[in-house]
């Protein structure tokens, strides 16, 4: 391991050198350590450059200090491309600017940060988009692809990285920051005396000088990734375009600075056809004739994934809506015409040209089949999303043994496709294992991984093996070793098989002239280390976790602490959580952008820590409370993250290590306790409510419990003490309402509408107390907040116990407030008994849930009038978390020709008591200020703005001067009448 800048004169000369940051702890360097391959390489230390003279700086001072320098963007490599003893550069946080917009030449120019879906964005108002369409393109960098050479799943019509970058400016070894475009091959124009002539005379000379060589070894198949392009060098025709040399080339030729792309037009209105096999080999044998109707692309689905998918809560629905029976495999193919008319006129040749194939759901076996046609734009792109998530899907597996990547790249001629999948299919099972398919179809380019546990010397020699049969066989076939995700450290040391000696020779005379000295990404592609190398593992041969205990239940996972080593190691580093727009994960690296604040950087950190990585009481640190602080339990990864890493009850458990070992802090205690305390703030709330009244009161307020001075606290109010009717009701038109510690104390108003409400429903309401007759009910949310888990589980045994009774009897459990009533569905699940927690989470549902199932089933009878209003709806991030927005919409649909709009945001940045602590308040603005509070502010004066979250209300009303309301309250006001509690 480098340690060269661990030194502090070297880590000072570089922090006062460079305005952005600089980071050589080793939380954050083992946070760069590792990216979606299968390896672990600890950087020398990172650096988060600001401008362009920071990285300027940066190189200057490691080529000073002979330091090799690493580029990384999202780092999502699946090969080791962006680990690496090195100075880690990340490019994602502020190199992200589009430099140059062309619209009438087509053309971009954007620093290498730029995410490519953020570039879509502000291309598809012009009718323009990049369509190098990666699957991570929610956070794959430009400059990250353009290293990689990426290709995507419509590279069938559009090309690869390579077929859509027009020039590259970058720095080299020697400080020179060159222009690499299209020269003529005479240099004309160019002057001798330049500092770029003489490299590009020698580059073009090579090209010439080895044109028959690379003609012969390398392979003519549309996905050819491995090794450097020197094929861009061979003479053919007048010009060669130099940038096309540096594609794919991984960051070991410069450090690129500007990347000039072409822009192609929007495609479009799409269909898509999904073809279902009863057999695997029979989909590939069919992939080169469905090719023939020129679609724009065909994806493959295995029988592994879809049964995965079904698992995923965000991926079931689209899987049944498109899934007819019990497929072996599935083609998407999707076709992109002039007009419907084309687009419908391909289904129908499709269809036919199934039929002619011998394909009939009506017949068995291997000719099963048929397609399913799908025009509905939104269930298009659902099945691109479930495609997508492919890699994250297949890593859902909760075993020790997950998909490997290190075979899943090849690429064959189409007509080799089946027999080679076969092949292949039988080399893993020699070797014990079975492998998961999907993927690129239309160019022969299919990802699959064999289930290895690498944790094990048996399965790192099996993975050896294969791999050598595997490329043995795809030299054989005349095709690509490499078709995607690039060589890194994984694929390079086969550089020599697949291509020979003479090119591997002339791929080290390019590396040479660029990097004598071997100062960029060295190790790749070039003079690389052996892939089953297994110091470079994520899971090296010391990885070991001791035992240690958790407070909640990880049993579903395997590894030490009941499972929560193997929940922890779910994460796969494919970084889903680093997007920046839809679904609301991560909301506090959206804020931030710093690696540290995402789902995956506080993985890899619980990963290190528990395995000794990080040293001794690494999970009760204060770099591991940092780490923490800012996850702000929205529960958006429980369900937005692939592989189903749930960062929220992970916090729980380090809060509750830390609170072990150092105790509560009054602030956390204040909000812990809130429950137990309400009752008496409310009889004496008119000296509760001094604290924002007095001048000076909330000033002492943030110095004695952190209480941020800026922030208004709820106001307590008379406690909810109304009743219910309840006796003429039999169970079937019963329920019950539990109202949380929140609405009953501060908004009790809310309380009696849901009341009123559910009345007006035809329905009785039961409202429950607590046995011992004491204080009322809690969820207990505000214990695990604070990590006080023996006591969230004594709340919720209490409330278990009065609950309980009406579940059995099968009494809907209805609630206001999202993040208490889903802790019934989610860590009560962890807390109590399975079958008691089970009963409980079957019955618990919020009451728009309840309202929109009885309006489905045609049994609800609610008398609602037109509003003639606009309703602005934000939802709360638990109810995204559980699927439930849907629902709230369906019951504010309720109202007559109401005109609804639903805030595109992810948290509102309140989250419960995180909003209001003096170290957190900055963050949770900046959260509501991406999207909520400027939807907000943009919404017209008689426009509703509906939450059903209290912290959310609190943070509209702090942040944008406006009353949110939940949603009760306009189901009553379009009642137009109610009782007045």
């Amino acid at each position: 391991m480098s340690t060269s800048l661990m030194r502090p004169a070297l880590a000072n000369r570089l922090k006062g050198a460079v305005e952005g940051e600089v980071l050589v702890d080793a939380y954050a360097r083992g946070r760069y350590a590792t990216d979606a391959s299968i390896y672990q390489v600890m950087p020398a230390g990172v650096v988060v450059p600001k401008t362009a003279d920071d990285v300027a700086a940066a190189l200057a001072i490691a080529g000073e200090e002979g330091l090799a320098v690493t580029a990384r963007g999202g780092g999502t490599s699946q090969c080791g491309q962006t680990v690496n003893e090195s100075l880690i550069v990340d490019t994602s946080k502020h190199l992200n600017r589009i430099l140059e917009l062309d619209l009438d030449g087509r053309r971009a120019v954007v620093e290498p940060g730029v995410v490519l879906d953020e570039l879509n964005r502000v291309l598809t108002p012009y009718g323009l988009w990049y369509p190098v369409d990666v699957s991570t393109a929610s956070r794959a960098t430009l400059g990250g692809m353009a290293s990689n050479n990426s290709c995507g799943g419509r590279s069938l019509r559009y090309g690869t990285m390579r077929d859509n970058v027009l020039s590259i400016d970058a720095t080299l070894a020697d400080g020179r920051s060159l222009h690499f475009g299209p020269v003529d091959r005479a240099l004309s124009g160019i002057n001798e005396t330049r500092s770029d002539a003489g490299l590009f005379r020698d580059l073009l000379a090579l090209g010439e000088r080895e044109a028959e060589e690379i003609a012969r070894r390398f392979p003519d198949v549309p996905r050819r990734v491995g090794g450097y392009n020197i094929d861009a060098l061979v003479p053919n025709g007048a010009t060669n375009n130099l940038a096309h040399l540096l594609v794919g080339s991984e960051g070991t030729l410069g450090f690129f600075n500007r990347i000039e792309l072409k822009l192609s037009p929007l495609p479009g209105a799409k269909v898509m056809g999904v073809c279902h096999f009863g057999s695997f080999y029979a989909a590939m044998e069919a992939a080169q004739h469905l090719v023939a109707l020129d679609p724009m692309a065909v994806e493959l689905v295995d029988r592994t994934m879809i049964a995965l998918a079904r698992d995923i809560a965000m991926f079931q629905p689209t899987l049944d809506a498109v899934v007819r029976g019990d497929p072996d495999a599935l083609l998407v193919v999707e076709f992109s015409e002039a007009d419907e008319a084309g687009n419908h006129a391909k289904l129908a040749a499709l269809a036919d040209l199934m039929t002619d194939l011998g394909f009939a759901f009506s017949h068995g076996d291997r000719t099963w089949g048929g397609v399913v046609d799908v025009v509905d734009p939104a269930l298009q792109a659902a099945i691109t999303e479930v495609r997508k998530a492919g890699l994250n899907i297949m890593m859902s597996m909760k075993q020790e043994g997950k998909p490997v990547s290190f075979v899943e790249d090849c690429a064959v001629p189409l007509p080799d496709l089946a027999d080679y999948t076969d092949r292949l299919t039988r080399i893993f099972e020699k070797h014990g294992t079975t492998g998961t398919w999907y993927a690129h179809a239309s160019v022969g380019c299919l990802h699959v991984r064999p289930v290895l546990n690498l944790k094990l010397d048996t399965d790192v020699k099996a993975m050896r093996a294969i791999a050598e049969e595997a490329f043995d066989m795809v030299l054989a076939y005349k095709g690509s070793h490499s078709g995607e995700h690039g060589d890194g450290i994984v694929r390079s040391e086969f550089h020599e098989k697949m291509f020979g000696p003479r090119m591997i020779a002339a791929f080290k005379d390019v590396k040479t002239r660029f990097d004598p000295d071997g100062r960029f990404n060295p190790g790749r592609i070039v003079d690389p280390p052996s892939m089953d190398d297994r110091t470079l593992f994520r899971y090296h041969p010391d990885y070991k976790v001791a035992p240690f205990q958790t407070e909640l239940d990880w049993s579903a996972y395997p590894g030490e602490g009941g499972g929560f080593q193997g929940a922890v190691e779910m994460c796969n580093n494919n970084g889903a959580c680093r997007k920046l727009a839809g679904g609301a994960m991560c909301p506090s690296y959206r804020a931030t952008r710093n690696e540290r604040d995402l789902v995956r950087g506080r993985a890899n950190t619980l990963r290190l820590a528990i395995s000794g990585q990080l040293g001794s009481d690494a999970m009760t640190s204060d770099a591991m409370h940092e780490t923490m602080k800012l996850c702000v339990s929205c529960k958006a990864c429980r369900r937005e993250c692939p592989t189903g890493v749930d960062m929220a009850r992970m916090k729980i458990e380090v809060s509750a290590a830390r609170v072990k070992k150092y105790g509560l802090p009054l602030h956390d205690r204040l909000v812990a306790y809130l429950p137990h305390y309400a009752p008496l703030a409310a009889r004496l709330r008119g000296l509760a409510n001094l604290r924002d009244l007095v001048p000076g009161l909330a000033t002492l307020s943030q110095w004695v419990a952190k209480f941020d001075a800026r922030r208004t606290l709820p106001v307590w109010q008379k406690p909810f003490s109304g009743t219910a009717q309840t006796s003429d009701r039999g169970d079937d038109k019963a329920v019950v309402l539990f109202v949380d510690t929140f609405n009953r104390y501060f908004e009790p108003a809310t309380v009696s509408a849901a009341i009123d409400v559910l009345e007006a429903a035809g329905f009785g309401v039961h409202l429950v107390e607590a046995r011992d007759g004491k204080r009322p009910l809690c969820c207990g949310r505000t214990f695990l907040s604070a990590g006080l888990v023996d006591a969230a589980r004594a709340e919720a045994r209490r409330t278990a116990d009065a609950l309980l009774p009406f579940a059995e009897r099968g009494l809907p459990i209805l609630g206001l407030e999202p993040s208490c009533l889903f802790t019934f569905r989610d860590e009560f699940t962890a807390l109590l008994p399975k079958d008691e927690a089970d009963l409980l989470a079957g019955r618990a549902l919020l009451i728009e849930e309840f309202l929109a199932d009885r309006a489905a089933a045609g049994t609800l009878t609610l008398p609602l009038k037109p509003l003639g209003k606009t309703v602005a709806l934000h939802g709360h991030c638990h109810q995204k978390a559980f699927g439930a927005l849907g629902a709230v919409e369906q019951a504010l649909r309720l109202i007559p020709d109401l005109d609804l709009k639903t805030i595109e945001a992810s948290c509102c940045g309140m989250a419960g008591a995180f909003g209001y602590h003096a170290e957190t308040y900055d963050v949770s603005k900046d959260m509501a200020e991406l999207a909520l509070l400027p939807a907000v502010r943009a919404a017209s004066d008689d426009t509703l703005i509906v939450a059903d979250g209290t912290s959310c209300r609190h943070q509209i009303k702090d942040g944008a001067a406006r009353e949110a309301r939940h949603v009760v309250h306009v189901l009553k006001e379009a009642l137009g009448t109610g009782v007045n509690r």
